[in-house]
C-alpha cells in the first residue's frame, strides 16, 4: 500500500473541516430592504449609502463571506417585501407581535432609541417631569409613535409637521416651544443642520427605550443560517465594532 495517499488525504479531510466549519448559505447574495433613516441608513450627495446600519452591514459581510445587496423602499413597501419572502433582511425594526409573525428577529439587539424632548438652550430644565408639558407647543413628526401615554393624551397641545428638520426649525424660531424625537435620530439631526449649542434636551427623559433588530423574512432560505448570522452579530457587538459604528455618528 502506497503511504504517501495518507497525508494528502488527511489534508483533504483538513480542508473539508474549515470548509464546513464555517457559515454555509444556501445563496451567496442576500437582499436587504430598508429606507433612509439618519443616522442608521443615509444617503449623501453622490448617492452613497452610509450610516449605522450600513456600516453593520458591510461588516457582517466580511464575516459571514456573503454580499448583502441594499435596496431601498418605502417603510411599509420593505414590511410587505419581507411578508412575502421577496427580500431576505431588514435592519432597524422595532419587535411587534405582528412583525414576528413573518419575521423572524436576531438577537441580540443591536441598538436601542428612546424618545426625546428638546427646548431652546437654558429652558431644559423647566420640563423635569411630564406634567410640564401641559401647556407647550410641542412640535412632532405626523408619521411617528413615541411612547404612552404621550401617543394617546389628547390634553397635549401637539403640533404636527412633517418632518424633524421642520420641527427643529420652528423651535429656532421659537413657533413651539419642545420639539419630540427619537434619539440618536434627533441629536443627529441637530448637529447635521448646525443647531448644537441652539437647543438643549429636557430634565425630563421619558423612562422607555425601543430594541432595534435586523430581521430574517420567514419564508428566506436564510431562515436556516439564522445560528450564524446570530453568531456574527454577536461577535461584533462583543468586540466593540458596534460601538464604534454608533460613536462614529453621534
Amino acid at each position: 500500500m502506497n503511504t504517501m495517499r495518507y497525508p494528502k488525504m488527511l489534508c483533504f479531510i483538513g480542508c473539508l473541516a474549515v470548509f464546513f466549519s464555517g457559515p454555509i448559505f444556501s445563496q451567496h447574495k442576500l437582499v436587504l430592504a430598508t429606507e433612509p433613516w439618519s443616522p442608521y441608513r443615509m444617503i449623501d450627495a453622490a448617492g452613497n449609502l452610509g450610516g449605522i446600519d450600513i456600516d453593520l452591514i458591510h461588516a457582517l459581510e466580511k464575516k459571514l463571506g456573503v454580499t448583502i445587496e441594499i435596496e431601498l423602499h418605502p417603510w411599509s413597501r420593505c414590511l410587505e417585501m419581507m411578508r412575502d419572502g421577496e427580500v431576505d433582511l431588514m435592519s432597524g425594526l422595532a419587535w411587534s407581535e405582528d412583525r414576528a409573525r413573518y419575521i423572524q428577529y436576531l438577537k441580540p439587539s443591536y441598538h436601542t432609541v428612546q424618545p426625546v424632548f428638546y427646548t431652546l438652550a437654558g429652558k431644559g430644565p423647566s420640563i423635569a417631569s411630564y406634567n410640564d408639558l401641559f401647556g407647550k407647543r410641542i412640535g412632532q413628526s405626523m408619521k411617528s409613535v413615541y411612547f404612552e401615554p404621550y401617543n394617546s393624551d389628547i390634553r397635549l397641545y401637539k403640533v404636527d409637521l412633517s418632518s424633524e428638520t421642520q420641527i427643529l426649525q420652528l423651535l429656532s424660531l421659537g413657533r413651539i416651544d419642545v420639539a419630540v424625537g427619537t434619539d440618536p435620530n434627533i441629536s443627529w439631526d441637530i448637529k447635521r443642520l448646525g443647531y448644537k449649542g441652539v437647543f438643549e434636551r429636557t430634565a425630563y427623559i421619558p423612562p422607555v427605550k425601543t430594541d432595534i433588530y435586523i430581521g430574517v423574512s420567514k419564508k428566506s432560505g436564510t431562515l436556516k443560517n439564522v445560528g450564524d448570522l446570530e453568531r456574527a452579530l454577536a461577535e461584533l457587538i462583543q468586540d466593540g465594532s458596534v460601538d464604534s459604528f454608533i460613536e462614529k455618528y453621534h
